[in-house]
């Protein structure tokens, strides 16, 4: 090419098109490949003129046209205009790639579309990374959405556990008293649902990841196992649930009656999907590489993105008549016990819900017996119980069960009537002491501290144990006794801590 010459012949400009970084694909009306530069073919390994390849043999592998809507080559033809993409090409590797670019239409002596010059860059990494930040956000959301959820179930847990306490307390006195049949019949449909509320409450805890794990070290296949030959002898037709399981213990350390119900939810829930068409549950269980593996596959009409989305938000459910927070509890107990829950599922080609939980060593020994006469409640012999809380169903209730079990009892619905029981008359010989009067830092438990450093004191409280036990930081009670509760495990925790002070 001579610089005194201003034209360029097609070897000139192919020359010059190879130097360019951007992989540049010239597209005849029928799709065939016109030109390709440097970049192009060293991208796809092929020389698209020479084999004679359409586009999308040569970018996607394919047999035909893609769709209109995912092609920006078609749609240039047939619009007649310029058109900026985002789209994947196939390497020489087979490995889809992202490409970013811009798609230009060249028209001929008749004014329509005869070529589309089609320039892109490789943007695989940046879109990788938008990807790896959408889903961190969505990540960031969901923990937020939980720490204030989990705010939120405190405050229920704390105010209607104070409520069930007294509703359950006086049901049970009710329940002594000679009633008819009816009214007796009335007295249990209340406390039946009474207990549900304090189950309500406890999902809602699990949800937020709030419910306490107990360091229990079980074997998940046996426990899984159990629940799944439960459900299959339930089922009208045999052979629909399966298990896949290692022969050898699946051990894990936590809570069992949480994990039960993490397993009955999600085998139910696939038992229910099927909704007697055709097909089976799949049950697989395993440990690998420090995980303990708990799937369950079934082969339902499976979940649309939409509503994979929002399988594990508190009261949603694909049923007509859902049931408590669900998979919401399951994802919470889930998490609470340091594992994951992920699913994958498209419609018409069912569903798979995979947990997995760190690997616990062998189980232990069973630890001994407990010593005989342990459980039975010693009746009181006059001492003197100091019942402090802010709820005064709760405080008539106390004290009428401990006077009957043989203490001498006063009461306290305020931070400065506990101080005046404690500065007047004869010292009490322990404090059942409500979370909300006890207060952390420099609170009443705190100044109990100091001053009788010796007085039993037991924390009673609507949040869980540890969170309760944090609210005090750093002074901490002698027991606990979570609500609701009722009367008689008042009187037994009294009973019991009095008994470990005893000479």
């Amino acid at each position: 090419m001579s610089p005194a010459s201003p034209d360029l012949d097609a070897a000139d400009l192919a020359a010059v098109l190879d130097e360019l970084p951007e992989q540049i694909v010239v597209v005849r009306s029928d799709y065939r490949v016109a030109f390709a530069n440097r970049a192009a073919r060293e991208f796809t390994g092929r020389d698209p003129v020479a084999d004679g390849l359409t586009c999308f043999q040569l970018l996607h592998d394919g047999s035909e046209p893609c769709d209109p809507p995912d092609c920006p080559v078609r749609r240039v033809f047939e619009s007649g205009r310029s058109l900026g993409f985002v789209h994947s090409h196939r390497g020489r590797d087979g490995v889809e790639q992202m490409m970013e670019g811009l798609a230009v239409p060249v028209l001929g002596d008749e004014g329509s579309v005869s070529l589309v010059v089609e320039s892109c860059r490789d943007v695989t990494e940046r879109e990788r990374a938008r990807v790896r930040e959408r889903e961190l956000e969505q990540e960031m959301f969901h923990v937020q959405k939980l720490e204030s959820i989990g705010v939120l179930a405190g405050g229920i847990a704390h105010d209607f556990n104070n409520l069930l306490t007294v509703i359950r307390g006086n049901l049970d006195r009710l329940k002594g008293a000679d009633l008819g049949g009816e009214e007796r019949g009335c007295a249990e449909d209340a406390d039946a649902a009474a207990r549900r509320g304090a189950e309500l409450v406890r999902q809602l805890l699990a949800y937020a990841g709030k419910l306490p794990v107990e360091n229990e070290i079980f074997d998940l296949r046996e426990l899984v196992e159990r629940i799944a030959r439960l459900i299959e002898v339930a089922e009208p037709t045999p052979g629909v649930v399966g298990i896949e399981a290692d022969p050898a213990p699946v051990p894990v350390r936590g809570s069992p009656v949480q994990l039960r119900q993490v397993a009955l939810n999600l085998i139910l829930n696939a038992v229910e999907a099927l909704a007697g068409r055709a097909g089976r549950v799949r049950i697989r269980i395993r440990g690998a590489e420090g995980r303990a593996v708990f799937e369950v596959e079934d082969d339902g009409p499976g979940m649309d993105e939409e509503t994979r989305a929002r399988l594990f938000e508190p009261f949603f459910s694909t049923k007509e008549v859902g049931r408590g927070l669900g998979l919401a509890a399951v994802e919470g107990i889930v998490r609470r016990h340091g594992g994951t829950i992920r699913v994958r599922s498209a419609p018409g080609e069912g569903s798979v819900f995979r947990v997995e939980l760190p690997l616990a060593p062998a189980r232990p020994e069973a630890g001994r017996d407990a010593p005989e006469g342990a459980g039975s409640v010693q009746p009181g012999r006059g001492e003197r119980v100091l019942l402090a809380d802010d709820e005064p169903g709760i405080l008539r209730l106390g004290r009428l069960a401990l006077t009957e079990a043989g203490y001498a009892v006063e009461t306290a619905a305020t931070e400065a009537e506990v101080l005046d029981r404690l500065g007047t008359g004869p010292p009490p010989d322990l404090v059942v002491l409500d979370l909300g009067l006890a207060g952390g830092g420099e609170g009443l438990l705190a100044r109990l501290r100091r001053s009788r450093p010796d007085l039993p004191v037991i924390l009673s409280s609507g949040h869980l144990e540890e969170d309760a036990r944090a609210g005090c930081a750093p002074d901490q009670p002698d027991g606990f006794l979570e609500k609701p509760y009722l009367p008689g495990e008042l009187v037994a925790a009294v009973a019991e801590l009095l008994a470990r002070r005893r000479p």
